[in-house]
């Protein structure tokens, strides 16, 4: 599926009364989202699944979760073979998420701290004194590309860190507004790991959300196999996915690597 995307923006000009117009042509060209499948087998014995009254419910969320996480992961991270601690997630099977996207910007002016092309070789650390500034940097990394975003993404351990800062009257830091007002998610996708000298090192992740395309060829279809594994009085359950993702707009997002995390 091509869907197309705006890739540099019409001008406008102010002109004189009966003067001609300048043309200004948006450039355009197409995203193709080319589906990829995600699976997951859970195998049970049969008497399991007659006894449980909820067995069918317990079953469900755990997919749910399974295919939620995977997500998340493949939505930020796939297409990255190393950087990120132990992500190798640089084959054909997988989607390209945001990351191995704005690194394939030339110069990859969105992705900031330690990245290709940056000499931040031992992650950034945080200090309570600056304890936001490389926050407000991905924001506005953003901002700078006349785009708005409207969520941060972070680990629970990016989170720690911030919340467990404090003033010298053992006062929690207050974030600053333009982080305050800012939607923030936490998913157990983004790593912690080693950077340099650096070991809690985590990503941040900034964006306009809206701008993450997800196309999807199948919605999560879930399959019983009764006869499969019936020989060991078992019932396996298969659920498949099918999808893509793109950026619409790359300039929408902007990722910080290698911050310090609790």
């Amino acid at each position: 599926v091509k869907i197309g995307r705006l890739t540099g923006d019409p001008t406008a000009d102010f002109r004189t009364e009966g003067s001609s117009i300048t043309p200004s042509d948006p450039a355009l060209d197409n995203v193709t989202l080319d589906a990829k499948t995600m699976s997951t087998l859970v195998i049970g014995s049969m008497e399991w699944f007659q006894d449980a009254d909820n067995a069918d419910n317990i079953v469900e969320q755990a997919i749910a979760k399974a295919f939620a996480e995977e997500l998340d992961l493949i939505g930020l991270y796939g297409g990255v073979g190393s950087g990120a601690g132990s992500i190798d997630l640089d084959d054909a099977k997988y989607p390209t998420g945001v990351l191995a996207e704005l690194l394939a910007v030339s110069g990859a002016p969105n992705v900031l701290g330690a990245s290709s092309g940056t000499t931040a070789t031992n992650g950034t650390s945080i200090t309570a004194a600056s304890a936001y500034n490389e926050i407000l940097d991905t924001i506005f990394t953003v901002r700078d590309g006349n785009e708005e975003p409207n969520a941060l993404i972070w680990s629970s351990k990016m989170a720690r860190k911030l919340a467990k800062l404090y003033d010298s009257t053992y006062q929690p830091l207050r974030a600053p507004q333009d982080v305050a007002d800012m939607q923030r998610i936490v998913t157990t996708k983004i790593p912690s790991y080693t950077q340099g000298t650096l070991t809690t090192a985590t990503d941040v992740f900034a964006g306009d959300w809206s701008q993450l395309l997800i196309g999807q060829r199948l919605e999560i279809t879930i399959q019983v196999l009764t006869e499969r594994y019936a020989d060991n009085g078992q019932i396996g359950i298969v659920a498949h996915w099918r999808g893509d993702f793109a950026l619409a707009r790359p300039s929408a997002f902007a990722v910080f690597k290698a911050l310090q995390g609790a």
